[in-house]
């Protein structure tokens, strides 16, 4: 995997359209990027917008892009956050526009522990932030602005975090995950990607899902280029969630086309069983020889996963041997061979919503079938794998 592909979901997943509605190929972009990341992010727009400019010049733009704010850029701005954010929105971005900012926690959790910080970086801190966006609605009341968390790190981002949408167990540490629960994960995260728009009067008006507020993305990007596939948890003009399943690239639209016929497999499969397959509300194909990606969205299922439940009886001291005998049946019933057979069919990707057991993710499907043993094996080891640490016996720690 090369780690270039990781750096490039900062933006890859942001849509870019013109600051008054239309589509991405009609956007201007003005990219200030330091020079060893310059030319990946220069290439990755430059197959999406109409220009790209990579220095401040008498011009105005639909988007300014700065993938790592530095003192340097800060310098051009008597060293003021908000002085260069208003000039930004003044002088050079067009109506509309809006300005994407990747800035370094100056309280991030691992920096605080060690006291190690870089020269260059302008570090920023959460609470500063939320006072700037303040400041700046109270002369842009039509603003949109949105704060990300991006995790491991600013540099390779995998998954992005929102304060609507924190860590949970098994997508990262137990340090960033008790953050959360204590409600305090945005003012340790490691970094910040701050997106903030005058007037998103245009934007809340088109129709098109990828204009819609996103709350939660997870990036596949180790996988081939073939299955590699980015999630976005977004939120609709509603109010209302939804789930959007996208290729990172074209070469994975043959994935993402072949979603809707595995779902119909599974659905026939389950129908004597109490497991609904979640259908899809949106498909989007890509026409052929397109560098489109093809786009699936499902409705957001409310519940709790079946690991989740299994994890939190574990938590209050009790050893779920039934419970897990009993969903383990659910999800598998007695025969010794399953035909289609869905690899995914893991506890983490059950939701119960009510009495309903509802599977999310139809991936990898095997229309030849497998034995029960080796799906059975499937769920006991990423279950283990995830929740591992709650099952030592405290003679154990």
């Amino acid at each position: 995997m090369s780690f270039s592909k990781l750096q490039s979901n900062l933006i890859e997943w942001i849509s870019f359209f013109p600051g008054e509605g239309g589509l991405e190929k009609d956007s201007k972009v003005l990219l200030l990027a330091e020079k060893d990341s310059q030319e990946l992010f220069e290439k990755l727009l430059r197959k999406r917008v109409k220009s790209i400019s990579l220095r401040l010049e008498e011009d105005r733009f639909d988007y300014i892009i700065i993938p790592l704010l530095t003192k340097r850029h800060l310098m051009l701005f008597q060293g003021s956050l908000e002085e260069m954010l208003r000039t930004f929105l003044e002088k050079w971005l067009l109506p509309g526009g809006e300005v994407i900012l990747g800035m370094e926690n100056e309280n991030a959790l691992e920096r605080i522990s060690t006291g190690y910080y870089e020269k260059e970086p302008a570090y920023q801190s959460y609470d500063a932030l939320k006072m700037l966006e303040e400041s700046l609605k109270k002369d842009y009341p039509k603003a949109r602005a949105s704060l990300y968390f991006p995790m491991p790190s600013l540099e390779y981002p995998i998954h992005f975090y929102t304060e609507k949408r924190l860590p949970k167990e098994g997508e990262e540490s137990y340090g960033y995950v008790a953050l959360g629960k204590k409600g305090v994960f945005p003012q340790f995260a490691p970094s910040f990607l701050y997106r903030f728009r005058g007037d998103a009067t245009a934007i809340l008006s088109m129709k098109d899902v990828h204009s819609e507020e996103v709350e939660y993305i997870k990036y596949n990007s180790s996988r081939k280029p073939e299955y590699a596939l980015k999630t976005e948890i977004l939120r609709d003009k509603e109010g209302v969630k939804k789930v959007l399943k996208e290729g990172i690239g074209a070469e994975a639209n043959a994935h993402i086309d072949s979603l809707p016929k595995k779902r119909k497999l599974l659905s026939e499969s389950f129908s004597q069983r109490k497991i609904q397959v979640l259908e899809e509300e949106g498909f989007w194909r890509a026409y052929a020889g397109s560098q489109s990606p093809s786009s699936i969205l499902y409705p957001f299922v409310k519940g709790k996963s079946i690991g989740e439940i299994l994890g939190e009886l574990i938590s209050q001291g009790k050893a779920p041997v039934k419970e897990i005998q009993e969903a383990l049946h659910l999800l598998l019933g007695e025969d010794s061979f399953i035909k289609p057979a869905n690899l995914d069919l893991l506890f983490e990707n059950v939701i119960m919503d009510g009495e309903q057991a509802v599977l999310i993710d139809c991936e990898w499907v095997k229309e030849e079938g497998e034995e029960r043993l080796f799906l059975l094996y499937r769920i006991l080891h990423y279950w283990y794998e995830e929740y591992k640490d709650k099952l030592k016996y405290k003679d154990e720690e």
